[in-house]
C-alpha cells in the first residue's frame, strides 16, 4: 500500500510541475523574446512482483524549449 501512495505522490508531484510551466508559459504569453516550455514526461520502469507487473508511475525527463521560426 505504501508504494501505491509513493506512485500517486510523484504522479501529483510531476503534474504539479507541468502545471507550473504551463502558468508560466501563459504568465509570458507577451513578452518579447520568451519562447514557451514543455514538460516531458516520462513513465518509470515497471516493477516485477512473482507474475504480475505492477507500473511505478511517471517522471519528468525534460523540460524543453519550443521555438517558432517564423514569429
Amino acid at each position: 500500500m505504501t508504494d501505491l501512495v509513493s506512485v500517486a505522490a510523484n504522479a501529483v508531484a510531476s503534474y504539479q510541475r507541468a502545471l507550473g510551466t504551463v502558468s508560466n508559459n501563459i504568465a509570458n504569453v507577451s513578452t518579447d523574446g520568451y519562447s514557451r516550455q514543455e514538460v516531458v514526461l516520462q513513465a518509470n520502469p515497471v516493477a516485477r512482483v512473482g507474475t504480475v507487473y505492477l507500473g511505478t508511475g511517471v517522471a519528468i525527463d525534460t523540460v524543453k524549449r519550443q521555438y517558432d521560426t517564423f514569429v
